[in-house]
């Protein structure tokens, strides 16, 4: 006996399946901050009257916020050098560096 044939949509659409084997997301909706919505966020966790006034804190502390700002927030690298006024080196330094591993010359920082 043949299937019964499929009714007609008016969009085209019939069915859409947001997930793969084993109930896998494999479709993931990314939102990107705006620029004042990350400067928002920079200034809160941070503690600071302006996204720049980042550039003025202990070198510690600072890491440890770009690190957070990065992994929690999403915010890219290069939104955050570019807010911060902060080098594009010491912010990668920061969110690839961790604390176990020592800085020291030569070392190649960038691991991707």
């Amino acid at each position: 006996m043949p299937r019964m044939a499929r009714i007609k949509s008016s969009t085209g659409i019939y069915h859409i399946i947001m997930r793969g084997i084993n109930r896998q997301c494999i479709m993931e909706v990314k939102h990107n901050l705006t620029d004042k919505e990350a400067r928002d966020i920079i200034i809160k966790l941070c503690k600071v009257r302006a996204a720049t006034d980042l550039q003025n804190i202990e070198n510690a502390e600072r890491n440890k916020n770009l690190k957070e700002l990065k992994e929690q927030f999403g915010i890219s690298i290069r939104q955050i050098e570019r807010l911060t006024g902060i080098n594009r080196g010491i912010v990668l330094r920061a969110y690839h560096v961790t604390n176990s591993v020592p800085l020291t010359p030569g070392m190649n920082y960038c691991t991707f």
